[in-house]
């Protein structure tokens, strides 16, 4: 591997969400401070791409810095990890099942770890992003609003473990639940987790029924 190549590995695995790679680790969220994780190296502080191990007087920021800090690897042994264990984009972390008979249901494939990733369509340039509760929903929502980026949360999550992420990187989110009281729920509950996030219903029940009635 050459500096280039190096270079352009480490820009592709930079911004993944410092939760992502924590959980790759089995690091532990705490329970009361959602900001402080139980780690192979002893406690950490993360806001958003930046972490802190107040233990060690250790500090850094970014998906690198942080796989450098556990696991006691160089800068390109540091690259390789993230690219083969949480590089997102792209990764295939499991898949949403969806029934099509008479009776509706949802759920997951076996194996499936959504925490470490997302159904996302999309303009890759686009700042703004929709936030729904499954992936025909993210693709429905996209087809009536393609300047966006509409991305699954495989259910009804106030708090999905890379929503942080996302925020850091300056992102506009809009959580795009359900018109219907869990879909509310959830919604009031991440708008007071994160106050960056803004409830957009959907016109109908929920982004495939409003895509429908749109026809």
């Amino acid at each position: 591997m050459n500096f280039d190549d190096l270079r352009q590995r480490a820009a592709a695995v930079r911004t993944v969400p410092l939760e992502t790679v924590l959980l790759s680790r089995g690091a532990v969220r705490d329970r009361r401070d959602r900001r402080k994780w139980h780690t192979e190296q002893g406690s950490l502080s993360v806001s958003g791409p930046k972490f802190m191990n107040w233990q060690r007087g250790q500090c850094g920021g970014g998906a690198i810095d942080l796989v450098m800090h556990l696991a006691g690897v160089d800068f390109r042994t540091a690259v390789a990890w993230l690219q083969q264990h949480a590089g997102k984009a792209q990764r295939p972390v499991g898949a949403e099942l969806r029934g099509t008979g008479p009776r509706v249901w949802r759920g997951m494939a076996s194996g499936t770890r959504k925490d470490l990733g997302y159904f996302w369509i999309g303009n890759p340039g686009s700042q703004e992003i929709v936030l729904c509760e499954s992936a025909i929903d993210a693709i429905s929502s996209f087809q009536m609003h393609p300047q966006r980026i509409c991305i699954s949360t495989s259910g009804v999550r106030a708090d999905p473990p890379w929503l942080s992420g996302l925020l850091a990187r300056g992102y506009k989110l809009l959580c795009g639940f359900d018109t219907d009281d869990p879909g509310d729920t959830a919604a009031a509950r991440m708008m007071a987790l994160h106050p960056a996030v803004r409830r957009l219903r959907p016109p109908a029940h929920d982004w495939n029924d409003a895509l429908i009635s749109s026809r």
